[in-house]
């Protein structure tokens, strides 16, 4: 089940040697191809490697037993749990397993972490711009468009796929706004800052000039009519080489969306109605703020988010 989840499902969403892949590949190297020493109810000990078990043997008992050995390791823990969920939903919507039998991965078992709220400190940030040189990437064309998504992310305005799947035509550039979806699918406006305009505007001379003429800011290498994909490799080769890997626990530093929460350290001083514009939120008691907001005070707050990651970077 777990290998294929991850032959047809990640590895075509995500893409082989994608930060998920690679993941899935550390969980099963370490950690699922392994025995551990469960106790069951009964005091019986027992080694179960979780590779080895059928799905029609492995009842939610023995299956909850089996991950209490994770108790003093959550982060690990929550990742095998949603893995296996997560290959047990694809399988089970593609009609791969027995209807009605395998419900054990849906129910019982929560996760123990607690929500994550991380935030990039000054000298990662730091150390990450550093990389950011065309050395370290295959083609100038990889450079150029990982520079740009990188620079984009930084600013912590954008979820990555709103940033991923950009196109100019949604961009004012003359009011440093653009239009886009957010997470539940109404459409909002987002402000840029002057210096993200200019950068997004150098970046579209410099793919006309090469002769990539698209509409998306990073179009598909295969059709320049769509946005590629992802740039989960680039994101994870600059994760390693920069040391923000941890073998043990299977886990990242860093995830794209931390420099969202990164944003909200750099101006909290600044007003929750301006944050929430500024972040695109639109549902709950963001939303409340979010209407009451004024774009003209959106706009300077991109500006001092955007004066405040240089002077991070660069100071």
């Amino acid at each position: 089940m777990l290998k294929t989840h991850i032959e047809f499902n990640v590895r075509v969403k995500h893409g082989q040697g994608s930060e998920e892949d690679s993941v899935l590949e550390s969980l099963e190297r370490l950690h699922l191809s392994k025995r551990h020493n469960v106790t069951h109810s009964n005091k019986r000990v027992e080694g179960i490697c979780i590779l080895n078990e059928s799905l029609s043997g492995l009842t939610p008992a023995r299956f909850s037993t089996y991950m209490q050995a994770y108790e003093e390791q959550p982060g690990t823990h929550d990742k095998i749990l949603t893995r296996l969920k997560a290959a047990f939903n694809y399988c089970n919507r593609n009609n791969l397993l027995e209807s009605g039998k395998f419900f054990l991965f849906c129910e019982n078992i929560k996760r123990q972490s607690e929500p994550r709220h991380v935030s990039v400190d000054d000298a990662d940030l730091k150390a990450m711009s550093s990389y950011l040189f065309p050395d370290n990437f295959s083609s100038e064309r990889m450079y150029r468009e990982f520079k740009l998504f990188m620079h984009l992310e930084m600013t912590g305005h954008f979820r990555t796929q709103q940033t991923v799947t950009l196109k100019y035509s949604q961009i004012d550039f003359e009011n440093q706004v653009l239009r886009t979806t957010a997470k539940g699918g109404k459409k909002i406006t987002l402000h840029l800052s002057k210096e993200s305009c200019e950068v997004i505007k150098a970046h579209r001379a410099w793919q006309e000039s090469n002769a990539i003429f698209s509409d998306c800011l990073f179009p598909s290498p295969f059709d320049l009519k769509v946005p590629r994909a992802n740039f989960e490799n680039e994101w994870t080769k600059m994760r390693l080489s920069l040391g923000f890997y941890d073998e043990e626990s299977c886990t990242y530093k860093y995830r794209l969306h931390d420099f969202r929460e990164t944003l909200l350290t750099r101006i909290d001083d600044l007003p929750d109605p301006i944050l929430s514009k500024l972040l695109g939120h639109t549902s709950g008691q963001a939303l409340r703020h979010y209407r009451e907001a004024q774009a003209k005070n959106a706009k300077v707050a991109a500006e001092l988010a955007q004066e405040r990651l240089n002077e991070t970077i660069f100071k």
